[in-house]
């Protein structure tokens, strides 16, 4: 090893930064070794001695400033062998390097033992030489240096800096924890087939499995632009070539691939970047990637994947009379994923080393599978499409195909909604099946015999005013004990029920019974006045209730498949459209959840989400089914965090479903109700830091988490939660019963576990169809795994964990949760521009914790004012689709195919923008702002509009209840709704102040 560092200057150098330059000083002795003794451990104590020397040795770093960058370790174990651990600091060497090292080390070690002179090359160049010229020709060569730069900006140019690997840890893209090692060794026919393959190509063999490397991260990232870094090395001289030393540049290959790329393509573009990395290499990339892509620190590196290859694997090193084998072990980990690959007797080898703070062993352990699956298919010849590529191997695709499938459960598959309700109130007759608030500390409620007669009776005037079996019933009805009877009542026609919102706009409701086909609406009174019902037949529902029950109407049978719900949802294309859910569907998801949550006669389940949620029926049917009862409150209960738990308190709720947006407003001296014992959340994606709360405050309670969709009759997916890591999301569970969960890429293959995909939700749940505008949609097809069965394309993005749960990731198109609700931006967007004076909008969305807000980016005529398009907007759109406006003074950005450019929008500032001046405010109206402000978060003045600056009802809730504190009476959250201007705020709650405090103190 002495001789090894005299050979090498840079093995025995330090870095003196004294002069506030970094400066090489070569030591002349050099000595930093040391003599260890593990020959007395035997057996597992041994090895995990050797283990923790090493692991001591790659962990501790080198200090040039103090030491040299060789450090050596000798161990003695037991018997005659031994143990020698060279560590080198990257400043002095390569791979390259590392290569020459065991090379040298080996010669001069036969050399002293055969005492004769080591027969090694002549350095022409040192290190230290070699660095100085360099410097001095970069310094000299300001336009190669220009050159450079501009040649790397072009190949970076819309190249991501992070490909979005199939991390196990969430939000942690930039970590730089532990790293670990995972290896495989493809077969000598794979190896043979590329050599020929890049024969084929006159190219290298690293040229070729770049290529490849590149197709795979296109296939497992969905990016069709993959940048991975590489190292060129700069030993283009005969006088570098024995040289150790750091002798190379990162740079990046970008392949740019799109469905008929060729695989020919892919190599010709990646041959012809390595050949100009020698031309270009230096420190041009670092200032291209400035240039060009947005990095989070200067010294951060434009890519987060990389490859390299040796010239050959580790293997026995020829040390006279000893028998020594090579071993590499890899310190950090200064990307997210490296691959290494290298030529050994017996094949190729292939290993990554990876960020183990990102991923688990056995998710790396399925890439390299993956990986040489794909090498396997280039082996074999030709010239594939990328695309048609395969990268899931076949006992892969066999457990993830097994893994999709829900569990198996009998359920009443052949028996309607009604038929089951009618059964269940004849063995319950006298347990309670409907409790509500009544007034102020009272509660009314039916037994299930009670709710058998208002149905009865609501079924015989429906089918007076001619609903008939096939038939379409809008409800538009309060949230109190009738609204069972109402859609209980419709079902026993045989006719479907069309879920709607009473405080909804009146034009949104009539676009749904329109689209819907509605032959009939059932509304109560006050829905009856607040909507303009023209030209749809309404029945009364105090009047079908009070008109007792029809012994003479006979329930109808409307078969398994035919409608029972139709829901009008958010489109993922084009206009919002009605779903129709079955029978079938429904009852199976009722059953599944009766298993999954325990539900039995004692449970008391609250109906607690929107009437016009898909969710709905659930809530409905699951109790009424299972003879447990249903809790029914008011709309302002239910979307005010504390009045729900206060409800579900006194009610004695036992199983609860909520929003995330709704549970994250929960104050946090309200306790969990005392006979809650299943919490669910719906809607939107649960987030790990709130799942975490919800268990840390209520230990007593099993948190469940759901993803559902319209087009599902209910939940797709469904599984308990447990506290985890920040950086672990939270999982939305299984598969329901009986159904099936497809995560498959474009051409309908199923992507490997932890990469994400398309979900496809097939099985009985599944809606029968659209109606409506979207009535010929395409989202539906055969199921091509299960014959006769059908499944739903469901614009959702998710990945499938190896023990089968799956992880919701968002969507692929326009559609987004706000506080629950499905919202398409592009419906947002069509309303925009439909205003006569908005001359262009787009609706878009701004992540604000674990919440979205909606925005939108409006440029309109110049005399157009933010309240007066929210005026319009408040007929056309319910609450939580109305976006916060920011206008911009400038037409919309195109691109060169004259195609709206969003990238280049002004980014969404959420601050008062040209607001025109206002008259100052009054004592009282600054007292209310300051409420304002604190729920908002934004500085208001006398004309800000409550939800132009973001508010939405969650948010209006907190306000009152701030309010509410100082005035010391309550106010209504009906009151932000109908007065959202400050001012008039202020002024409509200035009677009601107790103290006295009017609007003029």
């Amino acid at each position: 090893m002495h001789d090894l560092a005299q050979r090498h200057p840079a093995l025995r150098s330090r870095v003196d930064t004294a002069k506030g330059l970094p400066e090489q000083v070569v030591i002349d002795a050099w000595s930093a070794y040391s003599v260890g003794d593990l020959s007395a451990l035997t057996g597992t104590d041994a090895l995990q001695a050797e283990h923790r020397e090493v692991d001591a040795a790659s962990r501790t770093g080198i200090n040039l400033a103090a030491e040299p960058a060789l450090r050596v370790r000798l161990l003695r174990l037991g018997g005659a062998r031994h143990l020698l651990i060279v560590c080198v600091h990257h400043m002095m060497s390569d791979m390259i390097s590392m290569d020459i090292i065991g090379r040298d080390l080996t010669e001069l070690y036969n050399a002293r033992v055969e005492e004769r002179a080591a027969q090694l090359p002549e350095l022409e160049l040192t290190y230290g030489e070699y660095a100085v010229a360099e410097s001095a020709l970069a310094e000299g060569s300001a336009e190669g240096r220009h050159a450079a730069v501009d040649h790397w900006a072009s190949i970076l140019d819309g190249a991501p800096t992070r490909l979005a690997l199939p991390w196990d840890a969430a939000g942690s893209a930039t970590s730089r924890g532990s790293s670990a090692v995972e290896g495989l060794t493809c077969a000598r026919r794979t190896l043979t087939g590329l050599r020929e393959n890049a024969g084929g190509y006159r190219t290298t063999l690293f040229a070729v499995l770049l290529a490849a490397f590149h197709c795979y991260l296109h296939r497992i990232t969905g990016h069709d632009v993959t940048n991975v870094g590489t190292f060129a090395a700069v030993r283009h001289r005969s006088e570098l070539e024995n040289m150790v030393g750091l002798l190379f540049d990162e740079v990046p290959v970008v392949a740019r691939l799109s469905p008929g790329t060729a695989f020919s393509q892919v190599v010709a573009s990646v041959r012809a970047q390595l050949i100009d990395a020698l031309q270009y290499a230096g420190d041009g990339v670092a200032d291209a990637a400035r240039r060009r892509v947005n990095l989070a620190t200067p010294t951060e590196p434009p890519f987060n994947v990389t490859m390299q290859m040796y010239r050959r694997s580790p293997g026995r090193l020829a040390f006279n009379g000893l028998e020594a084998e090579q071993h590499r072990v890899f310190v950090g980990a200064k990307y997210d994923l490296m691959l290494y690959a290298a030529v050994s007797d017996t094949g190729l080898d292939l290993w990554f080393n990876y960020d183990a703070a990102l991923f688990e062993r056995e998710t790396v352990r399925r890439l390299l599978q993956g990986l040489n699956h794909l090498l396997g298919q280039l082996a074999a010849g030709g010239d594939p499409l990328v695309d048609d590529l395969e990268v899931v191997p076949p006992a892969e695709r066999a457990r993830l195909l097994q893994a999709a499938h829900g569990p198996v459960t009998e359920y009443p598959s052949d028996t309607g909604i009604d038929a089951l309700f009618r059964a269940t109130a004849a063995d319950h007759p006298t347990r309670t099946a409907v409790l509500w608030p009544s007034g102020p500390g009272a509660t009314a409620s039916m037994t299930y015999a009670e709710l058998d007669t208002q149905v009865q009776s609501v079924a015989g005037r429906l089918a007076g005013s001619r609903v008939a079996p096939g038939g379409v019933v809008g409800v538009l009805a309060e949230r109190d004990g009738r609204i069972a009877s109402a859609y209980l009542g419709v079902l026993r026609t045989g006719a479907a029920v069309l879920l709607l919102d009473s405080d909804t706009p009146p034009e949104y409701v009539r676009a749904a019974l329109t689209e819907a086909g509605a032959t009939v609406v059932l509304a109560d009174r006050a829905a009856r006045e607040r909507h303009a019902l023209a030209g749809f037949p309404v029945v009364e529902l105090e009047e079908a209730l009070q008109a007792g029950a029809d012994n003479t109407f006979r329930a109808a049978d409307p078969g398994r498949d035919a409608p029972a719900f139709l829901v009008r949802t958010s489109g993922t294309t084009g206009p919002s459209k009605a779903v129709l859910l079955g029978h079938r569907g429904v009852v199976n998801q009722v059953y599944h959840r009766r298993v999954i949550f325990d539900v039995t006669p004692q449970s008391v389940i609250a109906l607690s989400l929107s009437v016009a949620f898909s969710a709905l029926p659930m809530q409905l049917l699951v109790p009424l089914l299972s003879g447990a009862t249903l809790a029914v409150c008011d709309a302002p209960t239910a979307s005010s965090p504390q009045a729900l738990f206060e409800f579900a308190d006194d009610a004695r709720v036992t199983i609860l479903e909520v929003t995330p947006s709704l549970l994250a407003g929960l104050p946090a001296h309200v306790p969990a109700p005392r006979a809650l014992g299943i919490l669910i959340t719906a809607g939107e994606k649960l987030s790990r830091r709130l799942a975490n709360d919800v268990l840390g405050r209520f230990p007593g309670v099993r948190l469940a988490t759901t993803w559902g969709q319209s087009e599902a009759a209910g939940i797709m997916c469904c599984g308990f939660v447990t506290t985890g890591a920040e950086t672990q999301e939270v999982s939305e569970g299984f598969p329901s019963a009986n159904n099936r969960l497809y995560l498959l890429d474009e051409r309908m293959r199923p992507v490997p576990f932890g990469v994400e995909g398309h979900a496809y939700f097939g099985g009985p749940s599944v809606a029968l169809g659209h109606v409506g505008t979207a009535a010929a949609s395409t989202a539906f097809s055969d199921d091509p795994w299960v014959p006769a069965e059908r499944m739903v394309r469901t614009g959702d993005r998710a990945i499938r964990r190896p023990n089968g749960s799956v992880v919701m990731r968002g969507r692929l198109d326009s559609v987004v949760k706000v506080r629950g609700n499905r919202v398409d931006l592009g419906d947002v967007t069509a309303v925009l521009r439909a205003h006569p004076r908005v001359r262009d909008a787009l609706a878009v969305v701004r992540p604000v914790g674990d919440e979205v807000e909606l925005w939108a980016h409006v440029h309109a005529d110049s005399d157009l004012r933010p309240a007066d398009l929210h005026d319009a907007l408040r007929s056309r759109l319910p609450e939580f689709m109305r976006p916060r406006l920011q206008f911009e003074p400038d037409p919309f950005p195109l691109t060169a195919s004259g195609k709206l450019d969003v990238r280049r929008l002004p980014p969404i500032a959420p601050l008062l923008l040209g607001r025109e001046q206002t008259p100052p405010l009054t004592p009282w109206e600054q007292r209310i702002a300051e409420q304002w402000e604190r729920t908002l978060g934004v500085s208001v003045d006398g004309a800000s509009d409550f939800f132009q600056l973001g508010g939405h009802s969650l948010k209006a809730m907190a306000l009152c209840a701030a309010v509410a504190e100082v005035l010391g009476a309550p106010v209504s959250v009906k009151l932000v709704f109908e007065r959202p201007v400050l001012r008039d705020f202020a002024a409509a709650i200035a009677p009601i102040d107790s103290r006295g405090t009017g609007a003029n103190t």
